[in-house]
């Protein structure tokens, strides 16, 4: 079904942008043809952007009934812009946003379930925990930004059934962009720092060079891991391609189910265990012959197994960091860092610039050299209820 909504046209030189709301797997399957053809077109564009990415999405981790793709096309119709959506009743604290569970569904994996208060109509990006907080934010070519925003806040805030729309989004020129294209349609997209950091590797090369950089006592660390690796007998595999990754399932979920994340620890803010949604979405991705990447899996064993494991997937010239499941075994080998180790390394042979881990642990820091903060885009829906959860928000403190 499609929304019947059409938002007034954009100007672009001499072709004017028009937004379009299309709803459900009915929407998707009229706009996916040209969503691949707008990825395809994008050198910059990141593997979560590709319509495959929102396929196995919808098949596991999400309904799509309330799922909405706004699309931007120009005068000769062709796509330029697109952006999915998807749309809940919730609560919410004071200032109706939310910092892990976008979608409410996710509420039971917080360990923090403080009533909420505040009852409303939330609209946010495709955000999912047991999908590791990946977002899929809109895709359109980096020139054509304020235009396509422009067009996607026109669409949005002339969208019925929301009060709230949550964006999360690194903070720099992206949030100034979206912050323009709301008030250019005169409403005001708030800011709401999250002080969650999370850090990557842009300067890619072998491992050894990585850890030079680094301090004396993180490179001794290193050193003594991999003296202990040896003489444990501890050997790491690059599995590489659909193939011979499916063969490497049965390792994931054993050595996930022994890990710590499989019963949860007391100072984790979130929980997943590896089964369910979470494993059929990741096996449904890594298993894909049409995303176009190359899934990898790194396998730490001993004499007696699989000890840790780090899925991965290569795409374009960027290496991302999936998941990664340690059992406890070996400790003093850091066998999580030498499997990132030897990941870096693949990457480093196979042509990759970006080394993607988009993680928040502290240790990443030494083998990392950006770092990128997470923020929330709040706009709250111009009716008398948005007005007053906006203010509410505002008195609270939470929001600017």
């Amino acid at each position: 079904m499609t929304a019947p909504l059409i938002a007034p046209p954009q100007e672009d030189g001499a072709r004017p942008l028009q937004a379009r709301i299309l709803r459900g797997a009915q929407g998707f399957a009229d706009v996916r043809d040209d969503w691949q053809t707008l990825f395809q077109s994008i050198p910059e564009s990141t593997w979560s952007y590709a319509p495959e990415v929102f396929a196995s999405w919808i098949e596991t981790l999400r309904d799509a009934s309330d799922v909405y793709i706004v699309t931007v096309r120009d005068r000769s119709g062709r796509l330029r812009g697109l952006h999915t959506l998807m749309l809940d009743f919730t609560r919410r604290g004071l200032s109706s946003s939310a910092r892990f569970d976008y979608d409410p569904k996710d509420r039971t994996l917080l360990a923090n379930q403080r009533p909420r208060p505040v009852p409303l109509r939330q609209l946010t990006v495709m955000a999912s925990l047991p999908a590791t907080m990946l977002w899929v934010g809109p895709l359109c070519q980096p020139a054509d930004c304020r235009q396509v925003y422009q067009a996607m806040a026109s669409a949005i805030l002339g969208l019925s059934g929301w009060d709230v729309f949550v964006l999360p989004e690194y903070e720099g020129t992206q949030t100034g962009e979206w912050c323009a294209a709301f008030q250019s349609c005169g409403a005001r997209a708030r800011v709401q720092t999250l002080n969650r950091d999370v850090s990557n590797l842009r300067q890619i090369g072998p491992f050894v060079d990585v850890v030079a950089r680094q301090n004396g006592k993180f490179r001794q660390n290193v050193r003594r891991a991999q003296k202990v690796a040896a003489a444990e007998g501890m050997k790491i595999r690059m599995a590489v391609g659909a193939d011979d990754v499916a063969a490497q399932f049965g390792a994931v979920e054993t050595v996930a189910r022994n890990s710590w994340k499989h019963q949860g620890r007391a100072d984790a803010q979130v929980h997943i265990a590896y089964e369910g949604k979470q494993k059929r979405f990741f096996e449904r991705l890594m298993a894909s012959n049409t995303l176009g990447g190359t899934p990898l899996i790194a396998v730490a064993s001993d004499a007696d197994g699989p000890l840790a494991v780090l899925t991965l997937l290569q795409f374009g010239c960027a290496v991302t960091a999936l998941l990664t499941f340690w059992d406890g075994r070996l400790a003093k080998s850091s066998p999580g860092m030498l499997l990132m180790g030897t990941a870096i390394d693949w990457a480093a042979n196979h042509g990759a610039t970006r080394f993607e881990l988009n993680s928040t642990a502290p240790w990443v820091r030494y083998i990392t050299d950006t770092t990128e903060t997470v923020c929330n885009i709040v706009v709250f829906k111009p009716t008398l209820y948005g007005r007053a959860l906006g203010q509410l928000a505002r008195l609270s403190g939470r929001l600017p």
